[in-house]
């Protein structure tokens, strides 16, 4: 009752001076959220008293103490990651960390009935931020906030992020800071606006509507670029049809692609759930001239995107090689077919239809899913060119089977790193290969958990020769739990095989023995001890079909 009663006394004043929000929460498809579930109409709403008092003295104490621009930026940042850490929207989580999650652990505004409330000392990690001494010498530079559809002054350097395909309402959910920010913006940035603009925002819900507002945008400041300048475009990556509107957008706005590169913008949280995308591309852009270009059909262009993705990836290879740890992921390797096709197609003066760049930008990416072989394969001692081929010829679904074993060898469990990889390999239908789908916790099924499953259905891991040499080890555990002699159950496991897979054993015989090969190995790694009795059976059929012959 004390906290109430200490927030009665200064709640009036505070929301005068900007300190606690007093906007009125505007209806959108995620601000709707908090108005149906729980009534809230104002943004102060998503807080409780104590939240409210803490977050205001914070604020009070910035506008009374800070002497400089600088100081009051600094700690606004502090409380704005204090109300992300600190409101009725942060999760209590009910195991033995008890922590707090954060609002925007997803990008949604979701209500609880159970919320956790930190005191003071439980913020100081948050309000508290360590910043190096850094200071750009250059006392010219200026930095703008404004509209892309209407800037009328040249600039240097463009950055933009808009929303694309299945998009997060950034506009919406910037406005649980902005009810914080707006008195401080004023004062710091006086040019700035501290509206909401949500009304200007470019939309990506509707694919034709999003590229006729987007497209003036990036004409107009294209139109407004030095001759040497820079375009910085932002985007959360989903598909090959986000990717191939992106190339239209870029054709026919004269912007040319000279670099691109993912960084992980999303957290992976333990209570997140869902598809959610974590890495943004960011694509550098320089204005092109194709007025003397001779027009080129994408036809054309399939040996040069080749040659660009083994470029991009040979380069993120040497990257890695310079560095103690891995930079790149298997799937920022793959999505790399993205990025050196985008470079290619707005390299020209390209001649071709959505579904035609579309094909293409698939094939890139195909193509580099080929080039990146997992090291698991690498290791097993074969010749590289005999390993790549087999690779290359893998269907998609053996890919992801793989690359996902992979991922549990190095130890990897994030349910996010395993939908890249089946993103990067054009497969959505991937559920039922997952023993656990935790997001911390993902693994996939080993052969004796696959059992029997997926053997004779439409699912396009089914028809796949890894599925039946993964039954071929269930088989022949299972006939070993009812006879104990290994060797007979391990003839029979390899007869079924056989008669299978027909004349296509005798075709694949290296793959075959190559995937046994692979799945030995993992007994003898850490991580994977629940594949250890199915290891072991693998290794006995790789025997068995080495010394096989017609």
């Amino acid at each position: 009752m004390k906290v109430v009663e200490l927030l009665k006394e200064r709640f009036d004043e505070w929301q005068q001076k900007g300190y606690i929000p007093s906007d009125m929460i505007e209806e959108g498809y995620n601000t709707n959220q908090v108005i149906r579930e729980r009534g809230w109409a104002y943004w102060h709403q998503l807080f409780n008293p104590r939240q409210l008092l803490l977050h205001g003295l914070l604020m009070e104490l910035i506008d009374r103490e800070a002497k400089t621009r600088e100081e009051k930026i600094v700690g606004l940042l502090g409380v704005n990651r204090c109300c992300n850490r600190n409101s009725k929207l942060c999760q209590w989580i009910n195991d033995d960390t008890h922590i707090n999650a954060q609002t925007f652990y997803n990008q949604a505004l979701n209500t609880f009935y159970n919320y956790g409330c930190r005191p003071l000392n439980n913020l100081q990690e948050f309000y508290i931020i360590p910043l190096s001494r850094r200071y750009v010498k250059n006392k010219n530079i200026e930095i703008k906030l404004g509209n892309a559809s209407d800037t009328n002054y040249k600039c240097h350097i463009w950055i933009t992020d808009p929303p694309y395909a299945d998009a997060v309402n950034y506009h919406e959910l910037s406005e649980f800071f902005l009810a914080w920010d707006r008195k401080f913006l004023k004062e710091v940035f006086p040019d700035w606006y501290t509206d909401s603009k949500r009304a200007l925002a470019i939309k990506g819900s509707d694919k034709e509507t999003f590229k006729e507002t987007f497209l003036p945008a990036m004409k107009n400041i294209v139109s407004h670029m030095h001759e040497n300048g820079y375009f910085i475009l932002m985007f959360t990556h989903q598909d090959s049809e986000v990717f191939a509107d992106l190339t239209e957008i870029l054709l026919e706005s004269g912007l040319m692609s000279v670099n691109a590169w993912s960084i992980v913008t999303e957290t992976e949280d333990s209570i997140s759930e869902g598809n959610f995308v974590q890495s943004t591309v960011s694509v550098v852009l320089k204005r092109i001239d194709k007025s003397n270009l001779e027009p080129v059909f994408i036809e054309e262009l399939y040996p040069v995107g080749k040659e660009e993705v083994e470029r991009q990836i040979n380069l993120m290879y040497e990257l890695d090689s310079s560095q103690q740890e891995p930079i790149y992921s298997p799937t920022d390797l793959e999505l790399s077919g993205y990025y050196a096709a985008l470079r290619v197609l707005t390299s020209c003066n390209l001649k071709a239809t959505n579904q035609k760049i579309k094909e293409f930008l698939d094939a890139m990416r195909e193509y580099a899913s080929s080039f990146v072989v997992p090291d698991g394969l690498k290791s097993l001692g074969y010749d590289k060119d005999f390993v790549y081929d087999i690779w290359r010829k893998m269907d998609a679904y053996e890919k992801f089977y793989i690359r996902g074993i992979e991922f549990e060898t190095r130890g990897e469990r994030r349910i996010g790193v395993f939908q890249d990889a089946a993103r990067s390999l054009g497969i959505a239908d991937y559920d039922e290969l997952f023993a656990e789908r935790k997001p911390n916790n993902a693994r996939l099924k080993t052969a004796t958990e696959l059992g029997q499953e997926m053997v004779v259905t439409k699912h396009g891991f089914s028809s796949t020769t890894l599925r039946m040499c993964l039954l071929a080890i269930n088989n022949a555990v299972k006939k070993t739990e009812e006879i104990t002699d290994v060797a007979e159950a391990v003839e029979a496991a390899h007869e079924m095989l056989k008669t299978k897979l027909e004349t296509k054993y005798w075709n694949e015989k290296s793959k075959i023995e190559l995937i046994f090969r692979y799945l030995s190995r993992l007994e003898k790694i850490n991580t994977m001890q629940h594949w250890k009795l199915d290891s072991q059976i693998a290794s006995y059929l790789a025997e068995r079909i080495s010394s096989d012959r017609i």
